[in-house]
């Protein structure tokens, strides 16, 4: 974390800032591995003297702040008071100001997060202006703690992805799927935790995505399932297709464009390739069979504390990409009366090329 808050000094420093208070509890949790409490506010003051937390409630525990961190803990009782907690956080926050030397200097915010009154009151005490995205530049190329937790992510999803398998069935419904799934991930990782994804099934493939429902499976129903549950704060993105039987020649085609588009697009993957350009690549094999028509989506995007996040992996974004970067490729097909499929790996980009993280198949998942 010591490295982190030292780049993100660096960074704020070659903008003009004379320091940051960071609000965003991802952003906190990045730069300093402090998971904010639910209520009340937190953040992280940034300055040329030294680096505080303020916190509601209790002095965090020994150990769960890196020791270069002064914590400034304040009362917070009601979370329907807000004027009580917001003076409660703002003479915690002016304390920490001073401590860390920011009093009077460029303060950077995050603006679109930081609370009204709270940014009035910092206004009071230094020139204040927006960080512009500077963290999120930090965030695009992953440090070895990142990849290793998104590793475990991918891993994990694999295996929900697994119990997803064995329990599609004729007449089980999307729920008893998302069931399974949720419950396989809950004892692998060993916490409670929020499943988000599609779980689509049938003629609502045509659509995309969305939740999962009490619609009970037929056979020869597509079954897309497109997972990111959030595990310490990093994700995993992977989409495979199921279906419900035996699959026609022509879902087997339609999946072999999409396997082939994927193909295409792990090995177009390089540091310097524009996200556009990666798009173009996954974006082609799938209009040269004929279904470019059918394609909606973007291509793909980078993972990380974000889902998505940039850069994009669309027509419009012109970002490189850059050794360490994490992104998915996910190309989509939806044919009306036929229903859709999708097919989504992630990669490690590296100095040379990419690594696949997912290791479950990537063929059309035939469940009995």
């Amino acid at each position: 974390m010591t490295a982190r808050l030292d780049r993100l000094r660096g960074a704020l420093g070659a903008a003009g800032f004379t320091g940051a208070v960071v609000s965003r509890p991802t952003h906190v949790h990045y730069l300093s591995g402090y998971n904010a409490p639910a209520s009340g506010y937190t953040f992280l003051v940034a300055g040329p003297h030294g680096t505080a937390l303020v916190v509601a409630g209790r002095e965090p525990a020994a150990g769960s702040l890196p020791s270069e961190i002064q914590a400034f803990p304040y009362q917070f009782y009601r979370p329907t008071v807000l004027r009580e907690a917001e003076d409660a956080a703002e003479e915690a926050l002016l304390a920490a100001i001073d401590t860390v030397g920011l009093r009077g200097g460029a303060i950077g915010i995050e603006s679109d997060h930081l609370p009204f009154g709270l940014a009035q009151a910092l206004a009071g005490v230094g020139d204040v202006t927006s960080l512009d995205g500077e963290i999120e530049r930090m965030r695009l190329q992953k440090d070895a703690d990142e990849i290793a937790a998104i590793r475990r992510a991918v891993a994990i999803n694999d295996r929900g992805l697994a119990a997803a398998r064995r329990a599609i069935r004729h007449g089980a419904t999307e729920i008893d799927v998302f069931a399974a799934v949720y419950g396989e991930i809950l004892r692998d990782f060993g916490a409670p935790y929020t499943l988000i994804g599609d779980f689509v099934s049938g003629p609502r493939t045509e659509r995309v995505g969305g939740p999962a429902t009490a619609r009970e499976l037929q056979s020869g129903d597509l079954f897309i399932i497109d997972i990111f549950p959030v595990l310490d704060w990093y994700k995993g993105d992977i989409t495979r297709t199921f279906v419900v039987g035996e699959p026609t020649s022509r879902q087997r085609d339609v999946h072999r464009v999409l396997e082939e588009a994927l193909a295409v697009g792990a090995a177009a993957i390089r540091p310097g390739l524009r996200a556009c350009d990666l798009d173009a690549v996954v974006r082609e094999a799938v209009s040269r069979a004929g279904f470019g028509e059918n394609f909606p989506h973007h291509s793909g995007h980078a993972i990380g504390l974000g889902h998505p996040e940039s850069p994009y992996i669309i027509p419009a974004d012109a970002s490189e990409l850059r050794p360490n970067m994490v992104i998915t490729l996910e190309p989509g097909i939806y044919l009306p009366g036929e229903g859709g499929m999708r097919l989504e790996q992630n990669f490690l980009i590296t100095e040379s090329g990419a690594e696949g993280l997912s290791q479950f198949p990537l063929e059309l998942i035939v469940c009995e």
